[in-house]
């Protein structure tokens, strides 16, 4: 509803309703995730399906935002409630050039200790790679913290927002009888600094109250939007003081007679 309300009512949704693309401005593209997973069956229970439906979603998306010549995009996860980790990275693939490492991950306590490293493959679709700023809350939490590392690995984009949640981990499930079950956090996920978030949420590199007590609905994305616009209008003024390269001189000519030259 929030996201509808900044839309003033436009944009498409998709995904069961998880999905939404739209604009925040003439000249800023908007997407959020809800989750990230769920598009074809709600119950989670077909991410093959939730994988094609994202990459029609964002085909489209992107399309629009090319022929709307937009000038950056905005990637909405502050209210992503998680899901799969190769959803995630198919999302951000995207947003990239270029194959891209973009995290690692590694049980706690495996003897003997081994770490598996998770690369970005540009998405065979349409991609973006204008600025992108990607918006986080307290509420961005799981497969919505997976996305986030995937896109922070990427150069064109700015996290701003509040940090995550902090729990990046797959879930380790042990069978206890009688219905219970006993749920563990046994993964370690590091970013490609070697960045450890876990416990303590992915800290954004610009700081913006998100969802904070008094807040209107609408203050962070509003604040979003006014930051995306003075950063354009910074860029398109250094770009016009910039002096343009100099031409080059022509040799002078050479006025003596030769074979060629007529007389007079």
């Amino acid at each position: 509803a929030i996201a509808k309300e900044a839309l003033g009512g436009e944009g498409r949704m998709a995904g069961n309703d998880f999905l939404q693309a739209g604009w925040l401005s003439p000249q800023i593209g908007y997407l959020a995730a809800y989750t990230v997973g769920g598009y074809a069956e709600r119950d989670f229970s077909d991410p093959r399906g939730d994988e094609r439906v994202l990459h029609e979603f964002l085909d489209q998306a992107l399309s629009d935002f090319e022929r709307g010549q937009a000038r950056a995009v905005v990637i909405d996860l502050s209210l992503n409630h998680g899901g799969y980790d190769f959803i995630a990275r198919a999302f951000a693939a995207h947003f990239a050039d270029q194959r891209r490492p973009v995290y690692r991950k590694s049980p706690a306590d495996a003897l003997p200790p081994y770490q598996t490293e998770l690369w970005l493959e540009p998405a065979a679709g349409q991609r973006y790679a204008g600025p992108v700023y990607l918006l986080t809350s307290d509420i961005t939490v799981s497969g919505g913290e997976i996305l986030t590392l995937a896109l922070r690995a990427l150069p064109q984009v700015i996290h701003v927002g509040a940090a995550t949640r902090g729990a990046l981990s797959d879930i380790l499930e042990k069978p206890l009888g009688e219905g219970w079950v006993l749920t563990l956090s046994n993964e370690v996920y590091r970013d490609t600094q070697g960045q450890l978030w876990e416990g303590r949420g992915i800290e954004p590199q610009r700081p913006l109250p998100v969802f904070e007590a008094g807040q209107a609905p609408l203050a962070a994305l509003t604040a979003l939007r006014q930051m995306i616009e003075r950063d354009l209008a910074l860029t398109a003024t250094a770009a016009r003081a910039t002096p343009a390269p100099a031409a080059a001189t022509p040799p002078a000519s050479d006025h003596r007679a030769g074979a060629g030259d007529s007389r007079r």
